[in-house]
């Protein structure tokens, strides 16, 4: 994960922690899948870089998975967010309250982010961690495709989200830019 997309990972979670309610550790992290693979599914490119594993309970970014609940795991996170541990009255677990201690900051950000972010934001604003799941399950999204391929515990391909709307780009224009993308890198380099 590069610098710039560390920062706007951080500045994701302050975004969806300030703008959806009970955004707890397992709805942050349904929240960032969403917006990584729907900004995926228009460009070709995540927002924030994770890598998401297609897991029993739905995906997981799990490079963040443990520096949710402890920030000072993931250099830069205890910046932005500060976490505790709360018992559930039934005794049966426990959820990660999360705080944000940064103000988000949009110039991070393009347009169409910043546009996934509110929808991504707006459709799950109430939901709960269960619901989150739920939607992460729905059939034929990459966590579904996943599973039935069976890989519980592998890489969820970025690639899964694409389909055939207008608004999905289309894989061979992905191979071209990522192709544009290392040729420029390759110029930059030899100079």
């Amino acid at each position: 994960m590069t610098d710039r997309q560390k920062e706007k990972l951080f500045n994701a979670i302050v975004y969806f922690l300030s703008n959806t309610k009970n955004c707890y550790k397992l709805k942050l992290l349904k929240l960032l899948y969403f917006l990584d693979f729907e900004h995926y599914r228009q460009t070709g490119n995540s927002v924030t870089g994770l890598d998401y594993y297609a897991w029993e309970k739905g995906p997981v970014p799990k490079d963040i998975f443990r520096s949710i609940e402890d920030p000072k795991l993931l250099d830069g996170l205890s910046d932005y967010i500060s976490t505790y541990i709360e018992e559930f009255e039934s005794g049966t677990g426990h959820k990660t309250i999360i705080k944000p201690k940064k103000v988000f900051d949009p110039k991070l950000f393009t347009k169409r982010e910043l546009d996934i972010l509110a929808k991504v934001a707006e459709i799950f604003l109430e939901a709960t961690s269960d619901q989150m799941t739920e939607a992460s399950h729905f059939k034929s999204l990459p966590w579904d495709r996943a599973i039935k391929e069976k890989k519980l515990n592998e890489k969820i391909k970025y690639d899964y989200v694409l389909d055939n709307t207008d608004s999905s780009i289309k894989p061979d224009i992905i191979k071209e830019n990522n192709k544009l993308k290392e040729e420029t890198i390759g110029f930059i380099n030899s100079l």
